[in-house]
């Protein structure tokens, strides 16, 4: 299970109604990451009750500051509540060199350590029950996507054990963990009772242009969260700035065979009257019927 809380869903410049980009994912229950952290990130999780002290890594997609700025407050945040824990950062090429001068501004002090780690596409973090792989996207400055898949489990089909008289036992654990086990003299396989089910996959596209390398990393993802900065009027300036059109992200998806889409990431021109209220998703949804648009403090999970 992964719980989704988008605690930024503006481009640019904050709303009245919308944040700057961040996502907060808390995986298994037992790891809680962010996707970005623009400007106001921590205020946004407190807001939403979520733990700050909680957070393991940051996946910064790009350095533009309306997806980085909120690391300044939450670190030092971190550090007047005395953290001691690593906290681990993530980035495309000169991550190092933007971290070095964030944690040099001013009279900045902490009380834990943060690991930096530059990413390009193909790297992989592999941790203990899920993976984070970069993936190429392409904006005006150095920047990457992010792939998670949390690790696929195996489950006991009881059907098949009941045939075989094998009832809950702490063989299952030895099952699970690939052991063949004796049972009243005769050897149980792995495969003879167990199913593989496989691990969610989500794709986070931070800025892009909508380019076949990101619908070829979505295929059949769980979830794709994509850029989606403008509405088709604006297609010739999407293609200018590196950014998307909602119906571009719809594009992808559909051509990935994705479970489903949230649009995220909105120029602050929709929130003018101008525009019809839920322009971009009403783009997104002709082409990509099972998109959603990304609201400040939406709460998805995935299961």
């Amino acid at each position: 299970m992964i719980s989704i809380t988008f605690l930024g869903t503006s481009s640019g410049v904050p709303t009245k109604t919308r944040s700057l980009p961040s996502i907060h994912l808390d995986i298994l229950q037992k790891e809680s990451i962010l996707f970005d952290c623009g400007e106001g990130t921590q205020r946004q999780m407190f807001i939403k009750g979520l733990n700050i002290m909680k957070i393991k890594r940051i996946f910064i997609t790009h350095w533009h500051a309306d997806h980085f700025s909120g690391l300044i407050g939450l670190i030092q945040t971190l550090s007047l509540e005395s953290r001691k824990e690593p906290l681990y950062i993530y980035g495309p090429k000169e991550t190092r060199k933007f971290m070095d001068n964030l944690l040099n501004l001013g009279y900045f002090f902490r009380t834990f350590e943060v690991v930096v780690q530059e990413l390009k596409p193909g790297d992989e973090i592999d941790l203990d029950f899920y993976s984070v792989k970069a993936i190429k996207t392409e904006h005006r400055i150095p920047s990457t996507g992010f792939l998670l898949k949390t690790k696929d489990t195996y489950k006991v089909d009881m059907k098949k054990t009941e045939k075989i008289g094998l009832k809950q036992s702490p063989l299952f654990k030895d099952l699970k963990q690939g052991k063949s086990v004796k049972y009243k003299g005769k050897t149980i396989k792995p495969e003879d009772i167990l199913y593989k089910k496989p691990g969610l996959k989500i794709v986070y596209t931070g800025d892009t242009k909508p380019i076949p390398e990101i619908a070829k990393e979505s295929k059949n993802a769980n979830l794709l969260i994509m850029d989606s900065t403008f509405s088709k009027e604006y297609e010739n300036k999407a293609e200018f700035t590196t950014h998307s059109t909602s119906a571009q992200a719809a594009e992808i998806a559909k051509k990935a065979n994705v479970r489903q889409l949230i649009i995220t990431h909105f120029s602050r021109r929709y929130e003018n009257e101008k525009y019809p209220e839920g322009l971009l998703l009403k783009e997104a949804i002709k082409i990509f019927p099972n998109t959603l648009e990304a609201k400040d403090f939406m709460n998805i999970t995935l299961k």
